[in-house]
């Protein structure tokens, strides 16, 4: 990966545009396009750098196994463990524009996603769903939907491993 793609994405990610770029991805979805544009980014820079990183880590290790919080194992030709804590600061429909094709990207790539969110919202259920691949979901029962939504919702297509790391004594 080049030097500018890195000076790029730091100008973009921390430059010259208020919020942070999830903010501006809900409020002002053409202005964070404009901002790409003006730094030279497109859609699938980010997802060819994470790629790159996690093709990196396979090729010196021979037990790979990329993790975020918490730690789910699977085995790696299911795919990777992938987190999206972004998705419910935004809109279904932004999401979609934005996460679910990086999202996929890396499904593509790695042959499945296994998907982290702290929080889960009823909102975002079929835009899961169109995750290819999609392994399972974990997700803070604290501050998702109604459990018994989230598996009425989820039930016999994928794993639903939640946890309860926000608050505790949280009902099933």
């Amino acid at each position: 990966v080049k030097r500018d793609f890195f000076r790029r994405l730091t100008g973009f990610t921390i430059g010259e545009y208020e919020g942070t770029v999830s903010y501006g991805l809900e409020d002002t979805p053409k202005k964070v396009r404009e901002a790409m544009e003006k730094r030279n980014l497109t859609d699938s820079d980010i997802t060819d750098l994470i790629v790159e990183f996690l093709r990196v880590q396979k090729s010196i290790t021979s037990d790979f196994n990329p993790i975020c919080w918490p730690p789910i194992w699977m085995p790696e030709e299911l795919g990777i463990y992938c987190s999206e804590d972004t998705m419910p600061m935004v809109s279904k429909e932004v999401y979609e524009e934005f996460g679910l094709l990086y999202v996929n990207q890396l499904s593509d790539e790695f042959g499945g996603i296994f998907l982290h969110s702290c929080k889960i919202q009823e909102e975002h259920f079929p835009s899961i769903l169109k995750i290819k691949n999609l392994r399972g979901i974990n997700f803070d029962l604290s501050g998702s939907a109604e459990f018994g939504k989230i598996v009425k919702f989820f039930e016999d297509k994928i794993v639903i491993s939640p946890h309860n790391y926000l608050r505790q004594g949280v009902p099933f």
